[in-house]
């Protein structure tokens, strides 16, 4: 275990069955890691503001047995509970005090995950049995068809959201689920002030990487700051096209390509065209099939996944 590890989330995996003779509950994880290292580790565990969606949403043990199972966790040793997200916060608000009645008293950080796309929004609360106010319902109906208004819709309600929560004064704090879709949490995070102008201003010039054995660099050289065309200025943008980054072998990106450059598609003069090939390279897509053939690890690590817990 490294040495710089001091926190664990303890959450249910994807499809996760209990090994033989391994742990079948967190609270199993929790009590072991206690045992074994006493306080040394901070352990977080899932709370579900809801019902879990295999327990109580699935009508298999009441919502009271789901806050003992919670406390329970607790009282082997979980320090905080993160919840699955959740869009009604009055509902959230009141599992906060049903737990704080229940004895459960360690601090409860709400899970907040932006809406991203009208699909997306519509797989990942019908997989985790998500209860969606009838007001969020129909604003998002209205701007479906606009990938760009989802989004802004999701960032105004997320913030409308997170402003409710701290006012209440039941939290310590935000924990955002990003997908590795980090723009819309970082518009949230602007407009809920956490990071104040004067202290955003940067006594380097350049950020700060969070890489541990870079953590206290001081000097790097001085054309990085000029390299404008850089591998992060270009990918800033990519979360635009949801494919590239949740998808799976039979998306249109793993199709054969056509028999034209895929440039010419592009909605762009010649002149644009030949700018992108310069800048980008040729385009080269890589079919499913080849993928199959050379790398399967690789095309199933890319098949669609939603992560719950």
């Amino acid at each position: 275990m490294s040495a710089t590890t001091n926190a664990m989330f303890l959450i249910e995996g994807e499809e996760w069955k209990a090994a033989v003779d391994g742990f079948e509950h967190a609270i199993d994880l929790v009590k072991f890691i206690r045992q074994q290292y006493g306080d040394y580790f901070s352990i977080t565990v899932a709370g579900y503001p809801e019902g879990h969606p295999d327990g109580y949403l699935a009508d298999k043990i009441s919502y009271e047995e789901e806050l003992a199972n919670l406390k329970a966790k607790v009282d082997a040793g979980a320090d905080v509970i993160i919840t699955q997200m959740f869009f009604d916060v009055d509902l959230f608000l009141k599992f906060v005090k049903k737990c704080r009645d229940a004895g459960i008293m360690v601090p409860i950080v709400p899970g907040i995950l932006p809406l991203m796309s009208y699909n997306g929004f519509q797989k990942m609360t019908g997989f985790c049995k998500t209860a969606v106010p009838p007001e969020l319902s129909e604003a998002l109906e209205q701007v479906k068809g606009d990938d760009a208004a989802v989004k802004d819709l999701g960032i105004r309600y997320g913030v409308d959201m997170c402003r409710k929560i701290l006012k209440s004064g039941l939290c310590p704090g935000i924990h955002f689920y990003t997908l590795n879709t980090e723009n819309s949490v970082m518009a949230m995070v602007d407009a809920l002030g956490f990071v104040s102008s004067t202290e955003a201003i940067r006594s380097l010039p350049f950020r700060k990487s969070t890489f541990d054995p870079r953590r206290t660099e001081r000097v790097r050289p001085i054309y990085w700051a000029n390299r404008f065309k850089s591998y992060l200025f270009r990918t800033t943008n990519w979360e635009k096209y949801p494919e590239i980054q949740w998808t799976n072998g039979a998306a249109r990106m793993f199709l054969d390509p056509p028999k034209e450059n895929i440039l010419n598609n592009v909605d762009a003069t010649p002149e644009a065209a030949k700018k992108l090939l310069e800048h980008y390279g040729e385009v080269r897509v890589l079919s499913a099939q080849r993928m199959e053939r050379k790398t399967p690890q690789a095309n199933r690590s890319l098949q669609s996944r939603v992560y719950r817990f």
